[in-house]
């Protein structure tokens, strides 16, 4: 596997790159010793210095579509895909247990600008026979009131967004008096991708929607690297992704090597992401696809005295105190040296932090805000009129 790695990304880099950028490391000079020695070999500062030609194996020619990471951690990274590329990161998101049918109609409410879940749910639910409605996502066209009035009058089986934006529609639909569990009952199915989904979050989604949600884990630049199973875990698209671990025992960076890609094949590329193997599906899995566990990105580690968390540690154990206590799911959290502080919504219930503490092994103070602080449902209300140009008027213009 390695020689034929190596010999892929030899045949399509051209040699004279290394003289014009010979502070960047090449993949064309890798030898199979150095390739098995080095820990990885292009990280994401990589990507971003080779922006966003730098790392093109193909003629332009023979692109197909054009895609850049939001650059939530940095400067932006590229996307470079040729028709057989995109090919195949709709077949990643067709790898799961998760199945669009002909009779569903898909709401597609990821952004459709640069990123890629939008094109890609949107390919797959039309390869199925899907109808898809194309409702975008941070676009002054379809505000939340447009999107949960079309969730309802259009009976959508299927919503396609980030675990975020899903909640944010659920609490605008309560807003507004309707109910997620009772009012939308056609809905089947949350396709997440885009952020990071603790356990405790995707039961809180399940909860407050009735209905299943499946989790996409990728990037913008390999494609979808693992998806949801039957039994709810994520396997490792390994048709397309060889995966580089230091050890089965313990946590690991998330270092891959892409199997398929023609514009763009990253051999041996850190990801930044970490990672936990799990060994095996609750029950029988017919996925064959290493089992893995997301555990967040580099810089995402906080210190709190002798205690080291992760964030997505935090997330989850905040999220399990939201369902427990029936709490608001709008809440950020700070540190202050040795504490952390958790500002949360005003709901029904007095969260009991103690919980929250005992599991985190960390103080915890409590700061309660009024509804709206950090998520106004006034402003998700607000509709910004769009026209289209207009040069004629009937009467007089001053």
């Amino acid at each position: 596997m390695v020689k034929k790695l190596l010999k892929k990304i030899r045949y399509h880099i051209q040699v004279d790159k290394a003289v014009k950028n010979g502070d960047c490391f090449n993949p064309a000079l890798v030898s199979r010793k150095d390739f098995e020695k080095r820990e990885y070999l292009v990280s994401k500062e990589d990507l971003r210095r080779w922006y966003p030609f730098g790392l093109m194996f193909v003629n332009k020619e023979k692109l197909f579509q054009y895609h850049e990471s939001f650059g939530t951690t940095g400067a932006p990274t590229a996307s470079l895909l040729t028709r057989r590329d995109f090919h195949h990161y709709v077949n990643q998101i067709d790898m799961g247990a998760f199945r669009f049918k002909k009779t569903d109609f898909v709401m597609i409410r990821y952004p459709y600008a640069l990123s890629t879940p939008a094109h890609l749910f949107h390919a797959a639910a039309h390869r199925h026979g899907s109808t898809v409605v194309a409702c975008d996502s941070r676009s002054e066209v379809s505000p939340y009131p447009r999107v949960v009035h079309l969730m309802k009058k259009l009976d959508i089986t299927v919503l396609c967004a980030n675990p975020t934006e899903a909640i944010k529609i659920a609490k605008f639909a309560e807003s507004i008096s309707l109910d997620p569990t009772k009012d939308f009952p056609s809905l089947r199915a949350i396709c997440c991708a885009g952020e990071l989904l603790t356990e405790n979050q995707k039961k809180y989604i399940e909860k407050i929607w009735s209905a299943t949600v499946f989790n996409f884990y990728g990037s913008t630049e390999c494609g979808n690297i693992a998806y949801t199973c039957e039994c709810g875990n994520l396997h490792v698209a390994e048709e397309y992704f060889m995966l580089h671990p230091q050890s089965r025992a313990g946590m690991n960076r998330l270092i891959l090597s892409t199997l398929r890609k023609e514009a763009m094949p990253l051999l041996k590329y850190n990801t930044g992401d970490y990672f936990l193997y799990v060994e095996s599906c609750e029950k029988a899995c017919r996925q064959r696809g290493a089992v893995i566990k997301i555990m967040g990105r580099e810089g995402e580690w906080f210190n709190f005295g002798n205690k080291r968390l992760l964030f997505r540690d935090i997330k989850d154990a905040v999220f399990g105190l939201v369902l427990k206590q029936n709490l608001s799911p709008f809440w950020y959290c700070t540190g202050e040296g040795n504490t952390i502080k958790l500002t949360i919504e005003k709901s029904e219930n007095q969260p009991d932090i103690g919980e929250l503490s005992r599991q985190l092994e960390v103080d915890v103070h409590l700061n309660v805000v009024e509804p709206g602080t950090i998520v106004s449902m006034e402003s998700l209300a607000n509709v910004i009129e769009v026209k289209k140009p207009q040069y004629f008027f009937a009467g007089v213009r001053r």
